[in-house]
C-alpha cells in the first residue's frame, strides 16, 4: 500500500532517491574528514517526500561509521523571530541529547542541568528568565550554546557531531526566507567549523 501525500513514510519503509542519499552520506564521510559538514536544501512541492527524505537521512546519520545525533524539528508558525528560532532548535537539541544512547547516566544529569537556564561570561552571568534575554541575537545564542554542548556533551558521549533537520521552513512567516536561509547556513557552518 502507497502512503498519502502528507504522510511521513518510516526509514525502513523508504524507497527511492538513492542518488539524494549517496551525495548526504558522501557530504557526511567528507565532513568527518574535514570537521565541516555541508549544508543542505531541500525544494519542491508539498507532498513530495522531502519530509520522508529528512527522516531517513536522520536515520542514517546516527549508524556507524557517522555517529551523529540527529536533530529532527517540525517547525511551527509561533517563531516570531531568530531569537526565538535559536531557543527552539536548542530545546530539541536538549530533548534528543537526553535519548542519545551513547549518553551516560552521568552526562544526563549533567545536561538536564545545563538545559539553556542560565550562561556565564567571565563574572556575568544571565538568567534566561531576567527581562533582558542572556543573549541579544539567535546567532550569538546558537554560537554560545552549541559550542559548549560540543565541549560538554557531544565530544564526551562519542558522538562525532550533530545534525539539524528542519521541517517545514515555510511555516516562519515573519522572517524573508532569503534571510532565514541565510542566518542558518551562517550559523550552523560557523559552529561546525569550531567543533
Amino acid at each position: 500500500m502507497l502512503p498519502e501525500p502528507n504522510f511521513r513514510v518510516r526509514p525502513d519503509e523508504f524507497v527511492g532517491r538513492t542518488r539524494e542519499i549517496d551525495i548526504f552520506c558522501q557530504a557526511l564521510q567528507q565532513g568527518l574528514v574535514t570537521g565541516r559538514t555541508a549544508s543542505f536544501a531541500m525544494l519542491g512541492d508539498s507532498g513530495i517526500g522531502k519530509s520522508s527524505l529528512l527522516l531517513k537521512l536522520a536515520a542514517l546519520c546516527s549508524q556507524s561509521p557517522f555517529a551523529m545525533l540527529p536533530v529532527s524539528i517540525s517547525l511551527s508558525t509561533d517563531i516570531p523571530d531568530y531569537l526565538r528560532l535559536a531557543e527552539v532548535l536548542l530545546n530539541q537539541f536538549a530533548d534528543v541529547l537526553l535519548t542519545a544512547p551513547k549518553m551516560q547516566a552521568r552526562l544526563r544529569a549533567k545536561l538536564r542541568n545545563w538545559r539553556f537556564e542560565r550562561v556565564n561570561f567571565g563574572g556575568l552571568a544571565l538568567e534566561r528568565e531576567s527581562p533582558r534575554l542572556f543573549l541579544s541575537s539567535g546567532s550569538s545564542l546558537l554560537r554560545h550554546m552549541l559550542a559548549e554542548a560540543w565541549d560538554h556533551f557531544l565530544r564526551p558521549a562519542g558522538l562525532n557531531g550533530a545534525i539539524f533537520f528542519l521541517d517545514d521552513l515555510q511555516n516562519i512567516a515573519s522572517i524573508r526566507k532569503e534571510d532565514l536561509a541565510l542566518m542558518i547556513r551562517v550559523n550552523f557552518s560557523g559552529s561546525a567549523s569550531r567543533a
